[in-house]
């Protein structure tokens, strides 16, 4: 939903992907929708009475009847409630728009930080927001992703590390950079890149 890769986009009819505030207004609507939608039955509805040919009760389904600006569902899901009522629900974003959303909605964050003071920062932020929407700051839990590079020493793990960056196609690693630059990187293309120096900052 609020994933901002325009192949994903050509999927769903579309040849770009919606902005990025766009993608977050829509995912605050569509995910009460899902979440209704997971409660279409009651617990014990589906009775599966073979010899009575009952396969539900009848006054056990919801019918959710949404009629937002964006989404219009009825219902009710034609599969029964996950056995813990709701899967785990995941966020990943760091945005200021994404932080909102996952402090609202999710009970698992996933995020990437590249230093141990902003990963501080952004569990601290998170954790604060919670409050707001009437939750625990133990219901929210912290998911980093990590790379670790294992070695018999410091040096030798380093050593490892640069030889895995070789490895890194220059196109790969200019749409890398794109994406965590929020700029025109995206389509900065391996060309323009011959003409920078390590030394110096790259403008965005």
């Amino acid at each position: 939903m609020t994933s901002d890769n325009a192949a994903e986009a050509r999927n769903f009819a579309r040849d770009e992907y919606f902005g990025h505030a766009e993608r977050y207004r829509r995912a605050r609507e569509f995910y009460p929708v899902v979440a209704g939608l997971w409660d279409s039955w009651q617990d014990d509805a589906f009775v599966r009475n073979k010899a009575g040919g009952e396969y539900y009760t009848q006054n056990k389904p919801y019918l959710l009847g949404n009629s937002g600006g964006l989404f219009r569902v009825k219902g009710p899901l034609s599969v029964a409630r996950p056995p813990q009522g709701h899967p785990v629900t995941v966020q990943a974003g760091s945005s200021e728009s994404g932080r909102d959303l996952t402090a609202h909605m999710a009970e698992v964050v996933f995020t990437a930080q590249s230093f141990l003071a902003s990963a501080q920062d952004f569990y601290a932020d998170l954790k604060g927001r919670l409050g707001q929407y009437g939750c625990s700051t133990k219901f929210l839990k912290n998911m980093s992703g990590v790379f670790v590079v294992v070695g018999d020493s410091e040096s030798q793990s380093r050593e490892k590390f640069e030889s895995f960056q070789e490895l890194v196609e220059p196109e790969v690693g200019a749409g890398l950079c794109g994406c965590w630059l929020v700029s025109e990187g995206a389509r900065y293309g391996a060309a323009r890149l011959e003409g920078l120096c390590a030394d110096k900052p790259a403008s965005a």
